[in-house]
């Protein structure tokens, strides 16, 4: 399936710009009308394929992951509290929506970023040797870049440059090989020692099952790091909810703790037939629509025929709003009550 080129009318992103003005404001998750309404997937591009992760060359020592117990007691109970299914109830749900959303749209937009990226440098990686692509925030701008590991230190071999919401239109190129910066190489390493990690669980087969392709996305912090990685599904007409995982990464670039936030995968037709779709969580899954679940929505929803699609969990139901782009909440009994 040919990968879509992300292009849009300007009187489409005019007429989008009051609803990126108020989810800078927190009001809502931004409409993404920038997709076209054509077939999903990066997956089948075959400069995407070049670029597989975990990488497969060697990479630099790292040390052996420090699990959470032998992390400092204050963070300690701050991932617990956070970050365990279980105790997340305890935060109120307003707060989980609105981290939900900001998160998920820090994971799309560096998401969307990659895609442009992919697009305006697909010559130039067909004849290319680079290992991988990241995407970091600078300032008022997202870097999405292509680097390979040399005994010297990473170079950038192509960079592109866009505003702080990714939008078409906005990116410039830098083609020239360079040293990695700092920040470059700090996201470098905490990337390198992911994937050391990640082929750890492959090894002790803790990772999801049915062959779907994964994504990450690092966001980069001043005490400790995060990411989310995310399954795709291989199918191109369906969108994957679940096999996704959040890690959290010290200072020394060491994965500390990690956590499914799915304990089910759910994989639905992006033509459904159906205005309203749904994935379940369990007992013990995040009682609301995860940032992964929000990026997904926010990536592939232009390319549905949904309208609206929940997340129905024990104890509360949350709905993701497809053309509003907007999140509400509710209780499961009260959205039992409605079904009758």
């Amino acid at each position: 399936t040919p990968a879509p080129s992300p292009q849009t009318s300007r009187r489409k992103r005019t007429a989008g710009q009051e609803v990126m003005d108020q989810q800078s404001a927190g009001l809502m998750a931004p409409q993404h009308t920038l997709l076209p309404q054509t077939s999903l997937p990066r997956q089948d591009l075959k400069t995407r394929k070049r670029l597989r992760w975990p990488l497969k060359k060697p990479l630099a020592d790292h040390p052996q992951p420090t699990y959470f117990w032998k992390m400092r007691p204050t963070l300690l109970i701050i991932l617990f509290i956070t970050s365990l299914g279980k105790l997340a109830a305890q935060v109120p749900i307003e707060q989980q929506r609105a981290n939900a959303i900001s998160v998920g749209k820090q994971l799309f937009l560096r998401q969307f970023a990659a895609w442009q990226a992919l697009d305006h440098f697909q010559e130039q990686l067909n004849a290319s040797e680079v290992e991988d692509l990241l995407v970091i925030a600078e300032q008022d701008s997202l870097c999405a870049f292509f680097f390979r590991h040399t005994e010297e230190g990473p170079i950038v071999e192509f960079a592109y440059w866009m505003d702080a919401e990714a939008s078409v239109g906005s990116g410039r190129e830098e083609v020239l090989p360079r040293p990695a910066s700092h920040n470059e190489n700090r996201l470098i390493r905490i990337n390198d020692s992911l994937a050391r990690f990640w082929e750890r669980m492959f090894a002790d087969n803790m990772h999801p099952k049915g062959g779907g392709r994964f994504e990450r996305v690092i966001l980069p912090g001043e005490q400790f790091h995060q990411a989310y990685i995310m399954t795709l599904s291989r199918n191109a007409n369906q969108l994957t909810f679940g096999g996704d995982f959040h890690f959290i990464i010290n200072s020394k670039g060491q994965v500390s703790h990690w956590m499914p936030l799915h304990s089910s995968t759910s994989e639905i037709d992006r033509i459904a037939g159906a205005e309203t779709t749904a994935h379940l969580h369990h007992q013990g899954d995040p009682a609301i629509l995860t940032p992964t679940d929000v990026c997904i929505l926010m990536l592939y929803g232009a390319m549905t025929d949904w309208k609206k699609h929940l997340a129905v969990g024990p104890e509360q139901v949350s709905t993701w709003d497809l053309e509003k782009h907007a999140m509400s909440t509710q209780t499961r009994k009260s959205w039992d009550k409605q079904q009758k």
